[in-house]
């Protein structure tokens, strides 16, 4: 598999920019690494524990903290990090810092910023960094996603979906597809009270909300799509055309659109 630079058709034009590598870095220390002592068992040691060991992958015993009664001076742990941050390529500055988002709130706001100010093709959803072809569509599934309960099955198929369309090394397209049209079913769902598919759910919301012909139609052609003999909710046909980058992304922005508009009117 290749790497995130190759794979996306950035080369030189990114890993050669020090000025956006150091702004990063800049950005990690101040945010992570900015710690004169760190007491032993404090979240500041467990963090520095987790990317020692889960993200670096090594050896506990081989950590470099040099413990004084119930603190350590980070100076090496900085140094080791700082090191390979420093030689790591693009995909790999990307992988740390979806392994940082998680532990401060506003940190992917920060970098998001950065690749704003540089130009970056690249953005922050759900804690993933992924490659948008315009600030327009990026802010639109952003908005979208918002109206969402976070701990909806609806979000929960959405960012299914995203996780799916954008790993790096395992890129899925065709469950991608699965994950956003069931995002729009789990939704029609709660809103119906029912578990029927989406299929038989389709004229129960129009019912409701008294959609236009048009909308029904296109929802209906949409679960249509996936749903028939070479769609992707099915098993894999011998003549079946291969689901694309392009098709799943698409499928991912109107299915987050539908979601969005029915919740939307689900609450009114």
């Amino acid at each position: 598999m290749s790497n995130f630079s190759v794979r996306n058709g950035y080369k030189n034009d990114i890993s050669t920019d020090d000025q956006i590598r150091n702004s990063i870095w800049n950005k990690i220390f101040l945010k992570f690494l900015k710690i004169q002592y760190v007491y032993v068992d404090s979240p500041q040691d467990l963090f520095f524990i987790n990317i020692w060991t889960q993200f670096f992958n090594e050896l506990i015993d081989e950590m470099p903290r040099k413990i004084l009664l119930t603190y350590y001076v980070p100076t090496d742990l900085n140094y080791y990090i700082k090191k390979k941050y420093l030689n790591s390529k693009w995909n790999e500055i990307f992988d740390l810092l979806e392994f940082l988002f998680p532990y401060l709130d506003d940190f992917s706001k920060d970098i998001e910023e950065i690749f704003k100010q540089n130009n970056f093709k690249i953005r922050v959803i759900n804690d993933q960094i992924i490659i948008v072809d315009s600030d327009v569509e990026h802010e639109e599934l952003k908005s979208d996603l918002s109206t969402i309960n976070f701990n909806s099955n609806t979000k929960k198929h959405l960012d299914s979906a995203i996780h799916y369309l954008y790993d790096r090394n395992h890129p899925d397209y065709r469950n991608s597809m699965k994950e956003s049209i069931s995002a729009i079913e789990a939704l029609a769902r709660e809103i119906c009270n029912s578990n029927d598919d989406l299929g038989k759910l389709i004229p129960k919301i129009s019912e409701i909300y008294n959609y236009h012909p048009t909308f029904k139609k296109a929802l209906t052609n949409i679960y249509a799509y996936t749903s028939d003999e070479g769609g992707v909710r099915h098993s894999f046909k011998l003549d079946a055309k291969e689901t694309t980058f392009d098709d799943a992304k698409f499928f991912l922005h109107i299915c987050s659109a539908f979601t969005s508009y029915l919740n939307t009117a689900n609450r009114k």
